[in-house]
């Protein structure tokens, strides 16, 4: 057998390859793809949001609230000057960069507990703060995302690969749609990130304008390169995963014995599964892309920016976040594939009854 040979046969995986099932197999128009693809974006937003919210200020904690080893950084919300020092996080070793303010703020602690402040001293709406966003990203970025990866995927040369095709198609899916929108995000974000109610929607896209204007077009994709240093990965393993775990359960776990429950189940399943093992990996891009978007700091090159993180507040500050986001990406991937392939099997038996 040729080396050729031998690697295709390692990567290939034959027997957990989905089989036909009935009106899945039927094909059905991109606009009703594009439909299935948004069902559930409703439901998810309504729940994650908070959690969402919750995570970037956890995130965004060590620009106001430094350690001792670090500078107080600016953040886009206050363009004066704390201090006399650099922005850049250096190793002072002393305290003389700690603002009497940021000594004040009590700290977030937890998910739950930082569910329970926002909510006391900002008002409950605030963790829904930045929903109208999402709902207006979510019809764009589902549709390229959703819709774009079977499109790759049912027509990629290596399709035969049944681990590798959905991985490379999963993350090319992403960079299409994460480009996209890309400009909303970096709104959601900053809006999601500011306080106690300093900054609305149309103040930040005042702001957003004059920054424009001064640096060009590029400001509007600040945070963009690390968004997919964490999205191409996530979606990739999140695809290679689900297509894995999708069909392992179609072969083997017997729920209902009704069609459509066991769908929704194995993709309930599998959705949740795999979205946990892509956050995992991928969370210290995460904290990296919120830092970067709110914060003042001149761009670094991505390792340098991530090593910073890691050198002046240790290892585990790239995992900042990581519960409410795994709360929020678990129940969301879940119910998004799963809506997704119920609506793909109801316009499928639709156009099944009618032809």
């Amino acid at each position: 057998m040729s080396l050729s040979s031998e690697l295709a046969a390692a990567i290939e995986e034959p027997d957990l390859r989905p089989q036909p099932s009935g009106p899945d197999e039927l094909a059905i128009t991109p606009a009703q793809k594009m439909l299935s693809a948004c069902s559930g974006s409703i439901i998810t937003s309504l729940f994650v949001t908070p959690l969402d919210v919750v995570r970037v200020r956890l995130q965004q904690q060590e620009l106001l609230m430094p350690t001792e080893k670090c500078c107080q950084r600016q953040v886009f919300w206050n363009p004066v000057p704390i201090t006399t020092h650099s922005n850049t996080c250096t190793n002072t070793g002393t305290t003389e960069c700690v603002t009497e303010t940021a000594r004040s703020v009590k700290p977030l602690r937890g998910t739950g507990s930082a569910l329970v402040s926002i909510a006391k001293t900002e008002g409950l709406a605030t963790l829904w703060r930045g929903l109208s966003l999402t709902l207006f990203m979510a019809a764009p970025s589902n549709i390229v995302y959703f819709t774009g990866y079977e499109l790759l995927r049912d027509s990629s040369p290596i399709s035969a690969y049944t681990t590798l095709n959905p991985l490379l198609c999963g993350a090319l899916a992403r960079v299409l749609a994460g480009t996209a929108v890309a400009p909303l995000e970096l709104l959601k974000t900053r809006l999601q990130s500011v306080p106690n109610n300093q900054s609305m929607l149309s103040t930040l896209i005042k702001d957003l304008g004059s920054e424009l204007k001064i640096k060009g077009p590029q400001v509007l994709f600040r945070g963009l390169t690390l968004m997919l240093w964490r999205d191409v990965p996530f979606s990739g393993v999140y695809w290679a995963s689900y297509e894995y775990f999708k069909a392992l359960f179609d072969k083997n776990l017997n729920v209902t014995g009704k069609p459509d429950s066991e769908l929704f189940v194995h993709s309930f399943l599998a959705g949740s599964v795999s979205g946990s093992i892509a956050a995992l990996l991928t969370n210290p891009f995460d904290v990296g892309k919120t830092r970067l978007q709110i914060s003042n700091e001149k761009e670094k090159s991505i390792v340098k920016f991530m090593s910073d993180i890691a050198k002046f507040e240790g290892f585990g500050a790239l995992y900042v976040g990581f519960v409410p986001r795994l709360l929020k990406i678990a129940p969301s991937c879940a119910i998004m594939i799963s809506s997704y392939e119920l609506g793909k099997r109801f316009f499928a038996k639709t156009s099944q009854q009618l032809s």
